[in-house]
């Protein structure tokens, strides 16, 4: 809701089907579910989550972001939490990107015991550099 302007999507399971006979039907595109936060006060949300990810406590992983991918900035909202018995370490990374044209969401969650550690931030970066990478390449080929 945060990167639609306040307003929650209608989830959406397929984006298209493909029949045998080479048709493509798109699924029905249904709208907003409802209105979760003015469009103003998620304007400032996009603009923390981006800070976040820019100069805050996104910003170490996302450093590493690769040179080819850096015109597309990432906007997002770092956590962590631990737990006693059995120790477990949570860190968590929710967030979007493109942060000037959202097209794709993403949460992740890491838990750690005392032995391992990774940063969901970082599985964040990794992920939200495959799906960029693999999809300029689809769209390269489709040329």
């Amino acid at each position: 809701s945060i990167a639609g302007d306040g307003s929650i999507q209608t989830p959406r399971l397929v984006r298209r089907l493909h029949a045998p006979d080479d048709r493509t039907v798109e699924a029905p595109n249904r709208g907003a579910f409802t209105r979760a936060m003015r469009p103003d006060t998620a304007l400032a949300m996009r603009d923390m989550m981006a800070a976040t990810v820019k100069k805050g406590t996104g910003r170490r992983s996302f450093s590493k972001w690769p040179s080819k991918l850096r015109h597309i900035r990432v906007a997002g909202k770092t956590g962590t939490l631990a737990k006693r018995e059995p120790y477990t370490s949570y860190t968590w990374f929710v967030g979007y990107a493109p942060a000037d044209a959202p097209q794709v969401a993403i949460a992740v969650m890491v838990g750690n015991g005392a032995l391992w550690w990774q940063r969901a931030t970082d599985v964040a970066r990794d992920t939200l550099a495959a799906h960029f990478t693999y999809r300029a390449e689809r769209t390269v080929a489709a040329r």
